[in-house]
């Protein structure tokens, strides 16, 4: 068809730290650009990586405080998973903090991104 398309989920939830409170939406997308397209489409804030072995990017843009995103590869294109955290404060989340997890999070997630139902 010539375009792209992507199927996104949104999720929001809550981190409880001791003395601090981090309010965070997670955004799912699943689209069918290739890893190599995101990664001409966002070089400046990309840097490859793997999960679980397969070909990813982690892309953090200092212009986008307290996100961070990881796009992982499939047979089918891309899966993004991007949080933003919303901290119960002016002062921001430590930029070290941005994507603290969200590797975890990509990894438990990667075995099933290529299962087919037959």
């Amino acid at each position: 068809m010539g375009s792209y398309t992507f199927l996104a989920c949104g999720y929001d939830g809550t981190v409880h730290i001791p003395g601090v409170l981090f309010r965070y939406g997670l955004n799912v997308l699943a689209g069918n650009v290739t890893l190599e397209e995101e990664l001409a489409k966002d070089r400046l804030i990309a840097t490859e990586t793997t999960i679980n072995g397969r070909q990813a990017l982690l892309e953090v843009d200092n212009n986008n405080q307290n996100s961070c995103s990881i796009a992982v590869e499939t047979e089918f294109g891309i899966v993004i998973f991007s949080r933003t955290y919303y901290p119960d404060h002016t002062r921001g989340v430590p930029r070290e903090q941005w994507c603290s997890g969200l590797d975890d999070l990509a990894s438990s997630i990667e075995p099933l991104l290529d299962l087919t139902h037959g």
